[in-house]
């Protein structure tokens, strides 16, 4: 099997609403130029860039770079809440701890 070189795109930024020319440059981009930029989210690694966020997934996708390491951490919707029940008669207090993302419940 050969050694084929690596993939490159070049993306050519469109003009703004607010400019009357296009006065940026294309942006040529491979597999190492994408991956240096996964430690910012994809919104944030297209401002770096200066190009839209479409046209990061579309570079991304074409270099073989399928998913993006999120670097903002957990969202929302796997977060994790504690929810305590009043105590009940026999002086026992149950705690659950409810994980929206697996829909699970466990007692503590």
């Amino acid at each position: 099997m050969q050694n084929l070189p690596p993939l490159k795109i070049t993306v050519i930024p469109r003009k703004r609403k607010n400019e009357e020319k296009n006065n940026r440059l294309p942006i040529t981009l491979d597999k190492e130029t994408l991956q240096e930029y996964q430690q910012y989210s994809q919104r944030e690694a297209a401002e770096k860039l200066d190009i839209s966020l479409t046209a990061l997934k579309n570079a991304c996708k074409y270099v073989g770079i399928n998913n993006w390491a999120d670097a903002t951490g957990p969202k929302t919707s796997s977060s994790i809440f504690q929810f305590s029940s009043p105590s009940s008669e026999d002086g026992d207090t149950s705690s659950q701890t409810f994980s929206s993302s697996s829909s699970a419940c466990t007692d503590e």
